[in-house]
Parts: C-alpha cells; structure tokens; sequence
C-alpha cells in the first residue's frame, strides 16, 4: 500500500507492541525494532518505510537518534517522521523540527493510540 507502510523504533517491548498492532489493525505494513541499528537493518533488508514513529530516547543510542533522523530525511524527504520522548524538547531535536527534519513532535506522557492516529493522519492529509 503506497504512504502506509510504517517502521516504529521503541525499546520498551509493551509500548512497541501496542503502537504496531494499533497501525496494524488499521492497514498500515508495519515493522518494528527496539533500536536504531535494528531500524538499519530492517531498511537494508528491504523494508523502506513511509513513515516512522520513534522514541527518542533509546538506551545507548541517543547520540546514533539525531544522526539517523537526518539520514533518512536527506534519503527521502517526503518520509514523515514522527518522534516522541518522555524527556522534554532539547534544542537539537527542536533544530532538527525547525529545519524540517522532524514533522511532528509528541510529548510521551501525552501519547496514546488516538494521539498518534490524530497525528499520521494529519500529517498524512497534509
């Protein structure tokens, strides 16, 4: 399906499982892996997403998040990438929002399945 297919990068196995299985119930091909060099893999296997959803705070990966963002975005820039962080905004990843490497921006204390439908499908819209 053209614009649905979706990788989401979460640590936490639960709040992985529940993210995939809520896009999937919807339609979308979703992938899922809990790092950056799992999401690394998965798209040098083929897997190009439309879409991704990730957390920005993964263990021992922070540094590799910012670097991946800009990667893909300089690939594809029609990707639509959708980040969340229970942390609060620091200035790099409000730079990277700003230089429109980010295209939205979810507080993880805020999230939930109907927030993160509400906002793939505006961003989708366009």
């Amino acid at each position: 399906m053209a614009g649905r297919r979706m990788l989401i990068i979460e640590d936490e196995p639960i709040m992985r499982r529940n993210i995939t299985a809520v896009f999937k119930r919807l339609g979308f091909d979703c992938e899922s892996v809990p790092s950056i060099l799992g999401a690394r893999d998965r798209i040098d296997q083929d897997f190009w997403p439309d879409l991704i959803i990730m957390d920005t705070t993964i263990p021992f990966e922070r540094n590799e998040v910012p670097i991946f963002i800009k990667e893909m975005k300089t690939k594809d820039p029609d990707l639509l990438l959708i980040v969340y962080s229970g942390w609060e905004a620091s200035g790099l990843f409000e730079t990277l929002f700003d230089d429109g490497f980010i295209n939205a921006w979810v507080k993880k204390t805020a999230i939930s399945a109907d927030k993160l439908i509400e906002v793939v499908n505006k961003l989708r819209r366009g």
